[in-house]
């Protein structure tokens, strides 16, 4: 618009100079001469707007292109994101099964722990009965007594709460043997100590109450397991 408007005045000017100075003016030739400018602005817009209008097809393709690739983002985005929130999900779901899990481990190792500490309690180890009853009686022997002291106390408290259970009858069975066994032990070794002292008469009585106060626990386990032998 502004190169016509300047061509124009332009135009303008040069017939009004034409005019002042006097010169004759063949308005047909002028006339021509105006169309063929007009003619050569027309085709030049045209061609002007036909490389714009190719130029701006290109771009509107490809934004279309460019709003079809940024559709796939999007979708592919939000696919993401919602297998994002599935997985999300599953790991909830695992954390809370694991909780479970560690729960229910604990409390095994707990009722395993206890199991274990219970059948110490009340059954005998072989070596304990081999210490028992092939072992002399001395201090050591003493222990070995205590323990297996603490066996026989478990044992009768087990059998009052279940009375009825097949194992802790096969237990007591067994406990009941060995105490006869031990019984029988520990009066023989007494019998010999006192037969020994009553023998050498020598400070008798001393030696009486030095040896029971250090024998006091074969004395006890006789009284609380075998009342005859006891008294014997």
């Amino acid at each position: 618009k502004s190169r016509t408007s300047l061509e124009k005045k332009t135009m303008d000017y040069a017939f009004l100079s034409e005019i002042t100075e006097g010169n004759e003016l063949d308005l047909r030739e002028y006339t021509n001469k105006v169309k063929d400018e007009l003619r050569s602005l027309e085709e030049y817009c045209i061609t002007d707007y036909l490389a714009v209008n190719k130029d701006v097809a290109i771009l509107y393709e490809e934004l279309g292109r460019s709003n079809e690739i940024l559709d796939r983002i999007e979708g592919i985005v939000t696919k993401f994101q919602t297998k994002l929130g599935n997985i999300a999900d599953d790991v909830s779901k695992l954390q809370e099964k694991s909780k479970k899990y560690t729960i229910s481990l604990n409390n095994r190792r707990e009722l395993e722990k206890e199991l274990h500490d219970f059948l110490d309690g009340i059954l005998l180890s072989p070596q304990l009965v081999k210490d028992l009853i092939q072992n002399d009686v001395d201090l050591k022997y003493l222990d070995k007594l205590e323990e297996f002291n603490k066996i026989l106390l478990n044992v009768a408290d087990v059998s009052k709460t279940t009375p009825n259970s097949k194992a802790i009858t096969d237990v007591i069975s067994e406990v009941e043997k060995l105490t006869i066994q031990v019984c029988h032990k520990i009066r023989n070794f007494l019998l010999t100590k006192f037969y020994s002292l009553h023998k050498d008469k020598t400070n008798f009585q001393i030696v009486q109450q030095n040896m029971m106060i250090r024998y006091k626990t074969l004395n006890l386990f006789l009284r609380s397991h075998s009342q005859e032998k006891y008294i014997e």
